[in-house]
């Protein structure tokens, strides 16, 4: 058997003639420390970088052509956040919006950082086709700390479009792609979750017999 070269981390993804969107999977289990969790969420790796499982988001758009003409954004999005999406499917939302932005990653030679903007909702208007939404735009701004939370956030009047690609599904569309990933999520949890908290229980129980020792 010849050896596999590439291994693709992509879940799901949905194809016109002009456009791609894909979700990929970037889930990380916590640390042991906070092996309830099941998802990382902002743990600290070995070196002491935050650490939080997510689900990537990919958007291509070829209405100019292909090759360096494509335009290509991404975004990442928590599985609990692109869940509750799909419970709002579920449910029959006439009407729905969630959107985010995130700075992060270090200046470059200007002083900016990475920016990533995503929008996902339902138009509540009659009548149309395709009334979910989906639009990924990435830009550079300067980063600035929110003295009181620690946070990061944009600093007003220094950002700066890259690009940006939006989509446009009908309810069974997304609902097809988020019920992939809900399911991949399922036996991704199944499969490896389990594994850490086994490590972590067996860490609290030589603790224990350890302190019951002294």
């Amino acid at each position: 058997m010849s050896e596999v070269k590439f291994i693709s981390r992509q879940i799901t993804k949905y194809v016109t003639t002009k456009k791609l969107l894909e979700f990929n999977d970037k889930m990380r289990l916590p640390s042991i420390e906070n092996y309830a969790h099941v998802h990382a969420n902002g743990d600290k790796n070995k070196d002491g970088k935050n650490v939080t499982s997510l689900i990537g988001i990919t958007m291509l758009d070829y209405s100019n052509g292909k090759g360096d003409k494509t335009v290509t954004v991404d975004a990442n999005i928590t599985p609990d956040e692109l869940m509750f999406v799909l419970a709002n499917i579920k449910r029959g939302a006439v009407s729905f919006e969630t959107k985010q932005e995130k700075i992060f990653g270090e200046p470059d030679k200007d002083g900016k950082c990475r920016v990533t903007k995503l929008l996902i909702a339902r138009s509540s208007k009659d009548g149309m086709n395709y009334p979910w939404t989906i639009e990924i735009e990435n830009g550079r701004a300067v980063k600035a700390k929110n003295a009181q939370t620690g946070g990061s956030y944009i600093k007003s009047g220094t950002y700066e479009e890259e690009a940006k690609v939006k989509l446009n599904l009908n309810d069974y569309d997304l609902f097809k792609q988020l019920w992939r990933v809900e399911q991949y999520i399922n036996i991704w949890e199944l499969t490896y979750v389990p594994q850490r908290i086994r490590q972590a229980k067996e860490i609290m129980l030589k603790n224990a017999k350890e302190n019951e020792n002294k």
